[in-house]
Parts: structure tokens; sequence; C-alpha cells
């Protein structure tokens, strides 16, 4: 081109407004990763959409998409006018939902057995165990298991990512990471005192393969659909579909294990034969559904896909801070937001064992008033963003999450503060579920056109990498006697 482009695009955070010069015949896309001069044509047809920014509200007007105004409003989670890859996903998070809860009641399982084999089991919760295993105490065992597999899937994200972008064989790949977090599942079904430090071991494995599991299924996120108001449709009946099986599956351990008068372990081990069976029949059914797709890139030849998948993540790195400035800081924020907000799993598992002294009703019960609590916390998400723009919706929930936090250190002080923990489980849920939804929102927004596969595996990555940190915190406290 002659210096001028035929479309510009300025991005303002506070008020996420685009500004967009359209030519006659054709739209000039500036594409973000190559140099400020270069830009890439893209027909009017192709595009098919105006995006009009005001006031921070997004007005999206289709032209003539007919498979998009087909799709539109029909997003049943079974039918997506026959769209493979979406009713798989929507089946691969019905096999996912009950995997936290049956990590809840793993940990819960694993620190009574711990803490008897150490002598601890009969102390006061106000008494501080001195005995050991590992050469931890009982209450740093699961979260050092967490902060080891959250620094191993950080470290191995990137080969995650060449190994679905440089080959032919991600639905392959999907389905044998199903298959070993099921294997991973069924040896827990197993918890006893002869067997905690293999479930353990187990939990590793899994967390480490669920990184990989995740990254293969966002792959097909983008091509999904071209139709970003179907996508986003699409993408709320995923996440709608996930909550309604992970609450579904807490109600009925939480009314088996009450009716059944099961302890700890018993209902670790129902909880784990049911998620055992939930995912092995829904990942099944998921992985040979999902299509056989071609290599997006091909590798260079006598590169490893640890080398590549490094170069990869440091050309887009570079690429994103120089060109798109904008997304750079949203990468940032997701690298802290994410791993504060995943602590509820990696650290609040043991918190409400060891400091509220809970057994596995009071953890179900928690996990529960958190899964529902999430649900207006979208809306709520949503709402906000209509109202002002998302990024204020994305800082309003993390300053809801920050102050919650200090709220709960304020106000519960142990197994005596079970009201104001419950309290805070709810608020803490609201918070999350408010903060994701904004959150996916604004980076689908800020992520260039043709670039949506390379930048949403370098999300994932940004999601994931700090993850294991605030369980290595509460390791490094816990063990010098910190309260």
């Amino acid at each position: 081109m002659s210096g001028e482009r035929d479309k510009t695009t300025e991005v303002d955070l506070n008020n996420l407004y685009f500004k967009e010069e359209l030519s006659a015949n054709n739209i000039t896309v500036f594409n973000e990763k190559s140099s400020p001069s270069s830009s890439s044509s893209t027909s009017l047809r192709q595009l098919e959409a105006e995006v009009n920014m005001e006031d921070g509200r997004i007005d999206k007007k289709s032209s003539s998409s007919s498979s998009g105004e087909d799709m539109r409003g029909k997003c049943r989670w079974w039918e997506f006018e026959g769209n493979t890859d979406a009713q798989a996903m929507v089946l691969d998070q019905i096999g996912t939902a009950p995997i936290v809860g049956g990590f809840f009641l793993l940990t819960v399982a694993i620190l009574e057995i711990v803490e008897d084999e150490v002598g601890c089991g009969d102390l006061d919760d106000k008494m501080e165990c001195e005995g050991t295993v590992w050469g931890l105490k009982p209450s740093s065992v699961m979260t050092t298991c967490l902060g080891l597999t959250g620094i191993i899937g950080s470290l191995f994200m990137p080969i995650f990512g060449a190994i679905t972008d440089y080959t032919t064989h991600r639905r392959k790949f999907g389905y044998a990471s199903a298959v070993i977090i099921a294997l991973c599942v069924a040896a827990q079904c197993s918890i006893s005192n002869d067997t905690w430090e293999l479930c353990a071991v187990a939990q590793m494995v899994i967390t480490v393969t669920f990184f990989f599991h995740g990254s293969v299924r966002l792959a097909y996120m983008p091509s999904v659909t071209d139709d970003k108001d179907v996508l986003v449709d699409i993408v709320a009946t995923v996440d709608a579909t996930k909550y309604s099986t992970n609450l579904f599956y807490l109600i009925f351990v939480l009314v088996m294990c009450t009716t059944l008068s099961l302890n700890n372990i018993e209902t670790a081990r129902l909880g784990l034969v049911t998620t055992f069976f939930t995912w092995s029949i829904f990942m099944h059914l998921a992985w040979t559904k999902f299509r056989d797709v071609p290599a997006l890139q091909e590798k260079e030849i006598g590169v490893s896909y640890l080398s590549a998948g490094f170069k990869k993540l440091g050309r887009t790195r570079h690429e994103v801070f120089v060109y798109n400035r904008p997304l750079m800081w949203i990468f940032i924020m997701c690298m802290i937001g994410n791993s504060c907000i995943a602590s509820f799993v990696t650290v609040g598992s043991t918190i409400s064992v060891d400091y509220m002294d809970f057994d596995s009703v009071y953890v179900l019960l928690a996990n529960t008033m958190f899964t529902i609590s999430a649900v207006p916390g979208s809306l709520l998400g949503k709402y906000v963003s209509s109202k002002k723009n998302v990024l204020y919706s994305i800082r309003f929930f993390l300053v809801w999450v920050f102050l919650t936090s200090i709220v709960f250190y304020a106000t519960v002080t142990g197994s005596d503060s079970i009201a104001e923990f419950y309290i805070y489980i709810f608020l803490f849920g609201m918070g999350s579920g408010g903060y994701y939804a904004s959150e996916t929102a604004l980076v689908s927004m800020l992520v260039p056109l043709d670039q949506e596969a390379e930048l949403m595996g370098t999300y994932v990555f940004c999601t994931r990498i700090f993850i294991w940190i605030p369980p290595t915190i509460y390791t490094i406290l816990n063990e010098r006697g910190v309260p």
C-alpha cells in the first residue's frame, strides 16, 4: 500500500471504542501481528459484519451469513444445526464437570488418612500437628502436589500447543489424554490407607494431562463457526451445561453420602466412581464426534516440538507486546487474575479441611453453593458490561474478589465461623462467575481477525502459567507455622 490504510483500528481500553474506516469495495484490516506498515485485505462479503462500538456496547449486524442466522437462537446442546464440533464440546464439558468435585472429595480423604497415619487425627482443630509425611505437614501434601504439577504443566503448555498446531492428530491426542485421565481416576477409586500415595501421584498426572486436554479442546473453538454471535451462544450453552452437570453431580453425591451415612473415604470412593463413569462415557462420545483436522502450520524439519512450541510462544509474545498493546495488558491480567481465582480449587480444598475442619458433607455443600452463586455472578457481569463496558466489569469483579478475600481473612477464624465461611463462598463464587464471563468476552474482542487460533493458545497459556503460585505460597507459610 502507499502509506494509507483503508481501515484502521484504534483501541481505547477505557471505552473499548473501535474506529473503522471502510472503503467502498473491500475492507483492509490492520494485521496486528505484522509491522505497522503492513495490512491484509479481506472482502466485505467475507467479513459480513460491521462492528459499531458506542459507550462500550457492541452492536454487531450480520449481513448475509445464512448459516449464522439459521443457527442463532437454536443453540440447544444436542443440535447446533448439525455442528458436530459444537456438540462434542458440550459432551466434553459434561464429562469434565465432576473432575473438580472429585478432587475436593479426594483431598478430604487423603488429609484424613495422612493425619491418622502421623497420629494427628484426634487433635483439636486449634492444635498444631507436629507429625510429618514426605517431610511435610499433612496439610501441605496436596498443595505441594498441586504446586509441582502447576509448574510442570506450565512448562509443557508450549509443547502442548505445538502438538496441537503442527500435527494432524488433534482428535487422537484429545482422546488419548481422556483415556489417561480415566485410568488415573479409576486408580483413585481405590483410595484407602494403603493407596493414598498412589492416588496423590495419580492426581498429579491428572492435573498435567488435564492442561493438555483443555488445550486440544480449545483449539477447536475458533473453527466452530465464523459468526461470532453464534460462537457466543455456543460458549454460553457449553458453560451452562457444565455448571448444570456439576450441580447435579454434587447434589447426587451429597444425597447419597448422607442417606447411606458414608464416611469421608467412602464418600470419596463414591464421588470418584461417579466421576470415572461420567468422564469415560462422555469423553468417548465427544472425541469420536470431533472432526479430524489438518495441521494448522508446518513444523521446521529437524526441530523438536519443545523448540517449536517455545519459538512460537516467543514470536507471539513479541508480536502482541509490540503491535497489540491492549491485548498484552489483558494477557498480563489473565496471568494474575486466573491464578488468584483458581486458588479456590488449588488451596481452598485444603483450607476447608485443615482450617475449617470440614468433612465431605460440608465440602460438598460449599462446592454446591459456589456453583450456584457463579450463575448470578455471570448475569451480573453481563449487566455491568451492558451498563458500562467489559473492561469495567473485569475491574469490578477483580476488586470484588480481592475485597471478599480480605473480609474472609478478617472474619473467618476457624471451625466456629461456618456461617461466615459460606457467605464468603457465595460471594467469591459470584465474583469468579462474573470475572470469567467478562474476561472471555474481552479477549474475544481484542484478538485480531485471522489470528484467533494462535492467540487463543497464548491466552490459555497465560491462564495457566502462574496457577502454581497460590498453593506454593500456602505450603511455604504452612511449613513455617504461619497461622
